[in-house]
């Protein structure tokens, strides 16, 4: 799985003392190890993806595959650590929200496409 790393994503981590960048870039790098697994276990080949959205700003990873045209996306657990997928609607629920879990990161391509 590659990291694609905006502009802005790179100059926010250019303005991090070194210590709190290497700390949020071995986080990101453990949960892309942990993300390349759920892919494997699902049977989805982990070299035909990319993660182009990290949890710089917020807790969402979304990955799109090698031809752009399915993606998904992984929320960290309100533990902080926990990778649950989920998917992304363009409306929002009652309280503001417009991310919402499912079991699998196929569930999670399914019902993205409804969105994209």
């Amino acid at each position: 799985m590659k990291l694609l790393l905006s502009k802005s994503d790179r100059m926010y981590l250019e303005k991090l003392d070194e210590k709190t960048r290497k700390k949020l870039c071995s986080m990101i790098s453990g949960d892309v190890v942990l993300i390349e697994k759920m892919l494997i276990a699902e049977n989805l080949n982990h070299e035909e993806w990319s993660c182009y959205e990290m949890p710089i700003y917020g807790e969402v990873y979304c990955c799109e595959n090698r031809d752009q045209t399915e993606y998904f996306a992984v929320e960290k657990g309100y533990d902080g650590v926990y990778l649950m997928p989920t998917y992304i609607t363009n409306e929002v629920d009652e309280n503001g929200y417009n991310n919402f879990p499912c079991k699998t990161l196929k569930e999670s391509i399914e019902k993205n496409k409804l969105y994209k």
